[in-house]
């Protein structure tokens, strides 16, 4: 990310972002480009978290699934075009089935009435697009090599106090720093959080067969374990991304293994379902957690994406669940500028929150019951599970309003 610091005072912003990874980026660029944002000053606080490829595929290892409708809400923010350049992969249909029995459900596009279900984009070719243009925003006050330390909040707004001492002055602050975020704990914002005792392993790998543009996940009681695909510049599609979520005691012994029996375990895991695995990248883990936070905001500060909400990976919405609250967010921010509202004003926070919290509890929900009824072997449990599947395999009504669901379309 450029770094524009100057020697002169910092001006008074009406935004300051703290958190420069993808969901604090987009927000940035759909705020910038909306005609309401014409007169604002904004600052972006933070590096981004974007990774690079660590191992002979060439990927990074952190990818997301994005849904038509993040993607369409990219592109009239001015970033899908640069992001198609780069690098990124359709998948068309998808296929679920449980480990444990033989239950199993495929959604596809065409008979959802879409194009694709979505398209799987690697984190540092999302940050890399988004950079490029919103650091080069005249309107944007980039400061990459700070941290955030401190706020104190103001009757018309916010004071924000860096770790090299540095003051901001804001009307409003975005906290987009993620799962553990300091804007947060600053804010005085409790949460809501519970941990599962699982690690996700994600990874690059190549397999024996093509993935024919699915996006594929196993149900076991050890956790979910799911196949995105990927495709390089040459079209190699046996590229696919793991996630692989397990107890953690099951992880670290999975993450001592040397490449080949790694392979070798994963190609047992997924039933062979793209023939062998041959190759894989370097592993990485992360423990996985739920939160919630109990509110979105306070007058002058409010939370988006992971310092809002984290939920288990196993559906792969957290990133669309925070592109849809930075939309919501600045459809707020642009309604309070048209209204000549102070963007401290407590009425911005309250109306976001309506509109974003029942969409994150309703989503967070379905994973919960999802990670607690797929993990499970109870027969009972088991039997309802693959019933389940299978009845909706069947009834292409409810295929399609999942389908739809899932493409942020509902």
């Amino acid at each position: 990310m450029a770094d524009n610091q100057h020697t002169e005072p910092l001006p008074a912003f009406d935004v300051v972002v703290i958190g420069g990874g993808f969901v604090g980026l987009s927000f940035a660029a759909m705020l910038l480009a909306a005609p309401e944002s014409a007169s604002l000053k904004v600052a972006l606080v933070g590096s981004s978290d974007a990774g690079q490829a660590t191992g002979p595929l060439g990927f990074d290892p952190r990818v997301f699934a994005l849904s038509p409708r993040t993607e369409l809400l990219l592109h009239e923010a001015g970033i899908w075009a640069s992001v198609r350049k780069q690098r990124l992969c359709p998948y068309d249909s998808m296929y679920v089935w449980d480990g444990d029995g033989n239950g199993h459900i495929e959604f596809r596009a065409d008979e959802a009435g879409l194009n694709h279900l979505g398209h799987i984009v690697e984190n540092a070719v999302l940050v890399r697009a988004l950079e490029a243009q919103v650091t080069s925003d005249a309107r944007v006050h980039a400061l990459p090599a700070e941290r955030f330390a401190a706020l104190q909040r103001e009757e018309d707004g916010v004071q924000v106090i860096l770790d090299s001492g540095t003051e901001l002055s804001a009307r409003l602050v975005i906290g987009a720093d993620g799962a553990n975020s300091r804007v947060r704990r600053q804010a005085g914002i409790g949460i809501r959080s519970w941990g599962y005792d699982q690690q996700a392993i994600v990874t690059t790998l190549r397999c024996e067969r093509p993935h024919g543009f699915c996006a594929r996940q196993r149900f076991a009681p050890e956790g979910p374990l799911a196949l995105l695909p990927l495709t390089d510049n040459h079209n190699d599609t046996g590229l696919c991304s793991l996630v692989w979520s397990l107890d953690d005691d099951v992880a670290q012994q999975k993450l001592a293994l040397n490449d080949e029996a790694f392979c070798e375990a994963l190609t047992q895991a997924s039933e062979s379902v793209l023939g062998r695995v041959i190759e894989v990248d370097p592993r990485h883990a992360f423990p996985l957690r739920q939160r919630h936070a109990t509110d979105y905001g306070v007058a002058g500060v409010i939370l988006i994406g992971d310092a809002a909400h984290t939920l288990h990976p196993l559906a792969g919405q957290g990133a669309n669940l925070g592109i849809y609250d930075a939309a919501a967010l600045v459809d707020e921010i642009c309604r309070a500028v048209r209204r000549r509202v102070p963007l401290a004003h407590s009425s911005l926070v309250s109306r976001y929150e309506r509109q974003r919290k029942p969409h994150n509890l309703a989503a967070m929900t379905m994973m919960e019951g999802f990670k607690r009824g797929f993990g499970s072997e109870h027969l009972v449990l088991r039997w309802l599970r693959n019933e389940g599947l299978n009845g909706v395999d069947a009834f292409p009504p409810v295929k399609h309003w999942f389908s739809r669901a899932a493409a942020g379309q509902l």
